[in-house]
């Protein structure tokens, strides 16, 4: 089974994406392959090719993977 870690917080604006990021980063910058996942997410922006909706938490994350 391949390890995870979960990150949770009580509300928005406390820092998830912002540490997941950073975690993303230093994995990379070690050689670790890793991915974050945003299950459940609020709020979009229409962007993208042919206008989809995106959520900036989802591609923060999305940016930050070493993958």
């Amino acid at each position: 089974m391949t390890p995870g870690i979960f990150i949770t917080g009580t509300n928005t604006g406390v820092g998830k994406t912002a540490v997941t990021a950073a975690m993303l980063r230093l994995l990379a910058k070690e050689g670790v392959r890793a991915v974050g996942l945003k299950p459940i997410a609020s709020g979009s922006e229409r962007s993208g090719p042919g206008g989809s909706l995106r959520n900036t938490d989802a591609l923060e994350l999305q940016a930050a993977a070493p993958v």
